[in-house]
Protein backbone atom coordinates (compact mmCIF):
# COMPACT_ATOMS: atom_id res chain seq x y z
CA UNK A 1 0.00 0.00 0.00
CA UNK A 2 2.48 2.56 0.70
CA UNK A 3 4.68 1.39 -2.51
CA UNK A 4 1.39 2.17 -4.29
CA UNK A 5 0.93 5.73 -2.55
CA UNK A 6 4.10 6.71 -3.15
CA UNK A 7 3.98 5.84 -7.08
CA UNK A 8 0.60 7.70 -7.20
CA UNK A 9 2.57 10.50 -5.83
CA UNK A 10 5.27 10.75 -8.55
CA UNK A 11 2.79 10.37 -11.38
CA UNK A 12 0.78 13.44 -9.89
CA UNK A 13 4.34 15.55 -9.45
CA UNK A 14 5.05 14.27 -13.13
CA UNK A 15 1.66 15.36 -14.06
CA UNK A 16 1.73 19.36 -12.50
CA UNK A 17 5.45 19.57 -13.90
CA UNK A 18 4.36 18.32 -17.22
CA UNK A 19 3.97 21.46 -19.96
CA UNK A 20 0.96 19.70 -21.07
CA UNK A 21 -1.17 19.78 -24.50
CA UNK A 22 -1.83 23.58 -24.41
CA UNK A 23 2.01 24.67 -24.18
CA UNK A 24 2.69 21.88 -26.88
CA UNK A 25 0.34 23.44 -29.22
CA UNK A 26 1.76 26.94 -28.71
CA UNK A 27 4.87 25.51 -30.19
CA UNK A 28 3.89 24.04 -32.80
CA UNK A 29 5.04 25.50 -35.69
CA UNK A 30 2.82 26.37 -38.57
CA UNK A 31 1.58 24.12 -41.39
CA UNK A 32 3.91 24.95 -44.44
CA UNK A 33 4.12 23.54 -47.51
CA UNK A 34 7.07 21.06 -46.80
CA UNK A 35 4.32 19.21 -43.98
CA UNK A 36 1.57 19.49 -46.98
CA UNK A 37 4.40 17.83 -49.22
CA UNK A 38 5.81 15.05 -46.67
CA UNK A 39 2.03 13.96 -46.00
CA UNK A 40 1.48 13.44 -49.26
CA UNK A 41 4.72 11.66 -49.78
CA UNK A 42 3.57 9.72 -46.92
CA UNK A 43 -0.03 8.33 -48.66
CA UNK A 44 -1.85 9.94 -46.27
CA UNK A 45 -4.84 10.79 -48.89
CA UNK A 46 -6.75 13.85 -49.54
CA UNK A 47 -9.60 13.32 -46.72
CA UNK A 48 -6.74 13.01 -43.81
CA UNK A 49 -4.69 16.15 -45.26
CA UNK A 50 -7.39 17.94 -45.59
CA UNK A 51 -8.71 17.57 -42.24
CA UNK A 52 -5.34 18.84 -41.14
CA UNK A 53 -5.35 21.94 -42.55
CA UNK A 54 -9.04 22.99 -41.47
CA UNK A 55 -7.60 21.74 -37.96
CA UNK A 56 -4.62 23.58 -37.80
CA UNK A 57 -3.94 26.08 -35.26
CA UNK A 58 -1.72 28.08 -37.53
CA UNK A 59 -0.87 27.83 -41.44
CA UNK A 60 1.82 29.58 -43.44
CA UNK A 61 1.30 28.18 -47.09
CA UNK A 62 2.95 29.93 -50.11
CA UNK A 63 0.53 29.75 -52.69
CA UNK A 64 1.74 31.97 -55.42
CA UNK A 65 1.72 30.54 -59.05
CA UNK A 66 5.14 28.96 -58.94
CA UNK A 67 4.60 27.56 -55.65
CA UNK A 68 1.68 25.55 -56.97
CA UNK A 69 3.11 24.05 -59.60
CA UNK A 70 6.20 22.53 -57.12
CA UNK A 71 3.03 21.48 -54.91
CA UNK A 72 1.60 20.14 -58.37
CA UNK A 73 5.25 18.45 -59.00
CA UNK A 74 5.32 16.74 -55.50
CA UNK A 75 2.12 14.93 -56.06
CA UNK A 76 -0.05 17.02 -54.26
CA UNK A 77 -3.54 16.85 -55.47
CA UNK A 78 -5.54 19.68 -56.58
CA UNK A 79 -8.45 19.06 -53.56
CA UNK A 80 -5.42 19.73 -51.04
CA UNK A 81 -4.06 22.95 -52.79
CA UNK A 82 -7.71 24.62 -52.80
CA UNK A 83 -7.60 23.69 -49.08
CA UNK A 84 -4.20 25.57 -48.60
CA UNK A 85 -5.88 28.34 -50.62
CA UNK A 86 -8.64 28.75 -48.60
CA UNK A 87 -6.58 28.80 -45.03
CA UNK A 88 -4.26 30.94 -46.46
CA UNK A 89 -4.19 34.69 -45.41
CA UNK A 90 -6.20 36.26 -48.45
CA UNK A 91 -4.32 38.83 -50.64
CA UNK A 92 -5.84 42.12 -50.40
CA UNK A 93 -8.70 42.87 -52.34
CA UNK A 94 -8.43 45.76 -55.02
CA UNK A 95 -11.97 46.47 -54.92
CA UNK A 96 -12.91 46.10 -51.00
CA UNK A 97 -16.14 46.21 -49.34
CA UNK A 98 -16.44 48.33 -46.28
CA UNK A 99 -17.42 46.80 -43.07
CA UNK A 100 -21.47 46.89 -42.46
CA UNK A 101 -21.90 47.55 -46.13
CA UNK A 102 -24.97 44.85 -46.70
CA UNK A 103 -27.49 46.95 -44.40
CA UNK A 104 -26.16 49.96 -45.74
CA UNK A 105 -27.77 49.15 -49.38
CA UNK A 106 -31.41 48.73 -50.44
CA UNK A 107 -32.31 46.84 -54.19
CA UNK A 108 -35.19 47.21 -56.13
CA UNK A 109 -36.11 45.71 -59.68
CA UNK A 110 -37.09 48.07 -61.91
CA UNK A 111 -39.35 46.49 -64.83
CA UNK A 112 -42.54 47.13 -67.06
CA UNK A 113 -44.31 45.07 -64.39
CA UNK A 114 -43.26 48.11 -61.94
CA UNK A 115 -40.75 48.35 -58.98
CA UNK A 116 -40.43 45.05 -56.50
CA UNK A 117 -37.80 45.09 -53.47
CA UNK A 118 -35.21 42.70 -54.24
CA UNK A 119 -33.92 40.35 -51.09
CA UNK A 120 -30.77 39.48 -50.27
CA UNK A 121 -28.52 35.57 -50.09
CA UNK A 122 -25.39 34.53 -48.68
CA UNK A 123 -22.71 32.84 -50.88
CA UNK A 124 -19.67 31.49 -50.10
CA UNK A 125 -16.17 31.25 -52.03
CA UNK A 126 -15.09 28.51 -53.54
CA UNK A 127 -10.97 27.81 -55.03
CA UNK A 128 -10.82 25.19 -57.47
CA UNK A 129 -7.24 24.67 -58.90
CA UNK A 130 -6.56 23.27 -62.58
CA UNK A 131 -4.17 22.44 -64.38
CA UNK A 132 -3.24 25.09 -67.39
CA UNK A 133 -5.64 27.31 -65.64
CA UNK A 134 -4.56 28.12 -62.41
CA UNK A 135 -6.86 29.21 -59.90
CA UNK A 136 -10.38 29.50 -60.35
CA UNK A 137 -12.32 31.57 -57.26
CA UNK A 138 -16.07 31.39 -57.40
CA UNK A 139 -19.14 32.08 -55.41
CA UNK A 140 -21.88 29.70 -54.90
CA UNK A 141 -25.20 30.61 -53.98
CA UNK A 142 -28.13 28.54 -53.12
CA UNK A 143 -30.87 27.59 -55.42
CA UNK A 144 -31.35 27.48 -59.16
CA UNK A 145 -33.77 30.10 -59.43
CA UNK A 146 -34.65 33.93 -57.84
CA UNK A 147 -38.13 33.90 -56.81
CA UNK A 148 -38.42 37.63 -58.56
CA UNK A 149 -39.29 37.31 -62.31
CA UNK A 150 -39.70 39.81 -65.26
CA UNK A 151 -40.32 39.22 -68.84
CA UNK A 152 -39.08 42.81 -69.35
CA UNK A 153 -35.56 42.47 -71.23
CA UNK A 154 -33.81 45.57 -70.45
CA UNK A 155 -35.01 46.13 -66.58
CA UNK A 156 -32.82 48.57 -64.71
CA UNK A 157 -32.13 48.41 -60.60
CA UNK A 158 -32.12 51.36 -58.13
CA UNK A 159 -29.83 50.60 -55.03
CA UNK A 160 -30.14 52.72 -52.39
CA UNK A 161 -26.75 53.24 -50.44
CA UNK A 162 -24.96 56.12 -49.13
CA UNK A 163 -21.41 55.18 -50.39
CA UNK A 164 -20.26 55.27 -53.91
CA UNK A 165 -21.39 51.53 -56.21
CA UNK A 166 -18.81 52.15 -58.51
CA UNK A 167 -16.59 49.82 -56.78
CA UNK A 168 -18.93 48.29 -54.50
CA UNK A 169 -21.88 46.49 -56.40
CA UNK A 170 -22.06 44.81 -59.79
CA UNK A 171 -25.38 43.96 -62.06
CA UNK A 172 -23.79 39.86 -62.77
CA UNK A 173 -25.42 36.92 -64.76
CA UNK A 174 -25.35 33.98 -62.93
CA UNK A 175 -24.29 30.64 -64.24
CA UNK A 176 -26.92 27.67 -63.22
CA UNK A 177 -25.81 24.18 -61.54
CA UNK A 178 -26.84 21.46 -63.88
CA UNK A 179 -26.06 19.02 -61.08
CA UNK A 180 -29.01 17.96 -59.36
CA UNK A 181 -27.32 17.16 -56.12
CA UNK A 182 -25.94 20.84 -56.38
CA UNK A 183 -28.99 22.95 -57.08
CA UNK A 184 -27.17 26.32 -56.72
CA UNK A 185 -26.00 29.59 -59.25
CA UNK A 186 -22.55 30.98 -59.30
CA UNK A 187 -20.34 33.95 -60.37
CA UNK A 188 -16.91 34.16 -60.84
CA UNK A 189 -14.42 36.46 -59.44
CA UNK A 190 -11.29 37.93 -59.99
CA UNK A 191 -8.82 35.34 -59.96
CA UNK A 192 -4.78 34.80 -60.51
CA UNK A 193 -4.67 32.04 -63.55
CA UNK A 194 -1.78 30.12 -64.54
CA UNK A 195 0.57 32.99 -64.89
CA UNK A 196 -0.41 35.28 -62.39
CA UNK A 197 -3.47 37.90 -62.04
CA UNK A 198 -5.53 40.06 -59.87
CA UNK A 199 -7.27 38.53 -57.28
CA UNK A 200 -10.37 40.37 -55.58
CA UNK A 201 -14.21 40.25 -54.58
CA UNK A 202 -14.91 41.95 -57.88
CA UNK A 203 -16.71 39.48 -60.54
CA UNK A 204 -14.43 38.37 -63.45
CA UNK A 205 -15.39 39.81 -66.89
CA UNK A 206 -17.33 36.74 -67.93
CA UNK A 207 -19.90 37.52 -65.04
CA UNK A 208 -20.13 41.18 -65.06
CA UNK A 209 -23.36 42.57 -67.07
CA UNK A 210 -22.02 46.41 -68.53
CA UNK A 211 -24.28 48.86 -67.29
CA UNK A 212 -24.54 52.23 -67.31
CA UNK A 213 -24.69 54.03 -63.72
CA UNK A 214 -26.25 57.34 -63.15
CA UNK A 215 -26.86 58.78 -59.72
CA UNK A 216 -30.82 59.87 -60.30
CA UNK A 217 -30.56 61.95 -56.81
CA UNK A 218 -28.32 61.62 -53.65
CA UNK A 219 -27.62 58.23 -52.45
CA UNK A 220 -29.55 56.39 -55.29
CA UNK A 221 -28.32 55.08 -58.23
CA UNK A 222 -29.53 53.61 -61.46
CA UNK A 223 -28.09 50.49 -63.30
CA UNK A 224 -29.75 50.04 -66.76
CA UNK A 225 -28.15 47.22 -69.14
CA UNK A 226 -26.20 48.47 -72.06
CA UNK A 227 -27.99 45.33 -74.05
CA UNK A 228 -31.11 43.46 -73.23
CA UNK A 229 -30.37 40.85 -71.05
CA UNK A 230 -31.13 37.33 -72.26
CA UNK A 231 -33.28 35.20 -70.55
CA UNK A 232 -31.34 33.99 -67.00
CA UNK A 233 -30.42 34.03 -63.77
CA UNK A 234 -29.58 37.66 -63.20
CA UNK A 235 -28.60 39.92 -59.68
CA UNK A 236 -26.99 42.60 -58.11
CA UNK A 237 -23.52 41.28 -56.45
CA UNK A 238 -22.19 43.33 -53.73
CA UNK A 239 -18.16 42.06 -52.82
CA UNK A 240 -17.94 41.68 -48.96
CA UNK A 241 -14.41 40.46 -49.19
CA UNK A 242 -12.87 37.17 -49.85
CA UNK A 243 -14.68 34.77 -47.96
CA UNK A 244 -18.40 35.60 -48.55
CA UNK A 245 -20.55 38.22 -50.72
CA UNK A 246 -24.12 38.66 -51.14
CA UNK A 247 -26.81 38.62 -54.12
CA UNK A 248 -29.94 40.43 -54.75
CA UNK A 249 -31.42 38.17 -57.68
CA UNK A 250 -33.63 38.19 -60.11
CA UNK A 251 -34.50 36.44 -63.14
CA UNK A 252 -35.61 37.03 -66.57
CA UNK A 253 -37.95 34.63 -68.49
CA UNK A 254 -39.27 34.60 -71.90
Amino acid sequence: MIRMRHLFAIALALTVLSPGPVRAAESEKPLDNAEIVKLTKLDMGDAVIIAKIKSAANVQFATGTEDLVKLKEAGVSKNVMAAMLDRSSPAKPSAPAPSGTSSAVSVALQSKDGAVDLKTIEGDVKTIVAPFVGMRRFIEFDGVASTVRTKDRKPSVTIATDKDPHKLCWMVKLDQDKDPDDMNRSIDVESPGMWGGVMSSAPDDDSLVKCEITEEKPGIWRYTPLKELKPGEYGIYVGKGEQTASLYDFGVDK
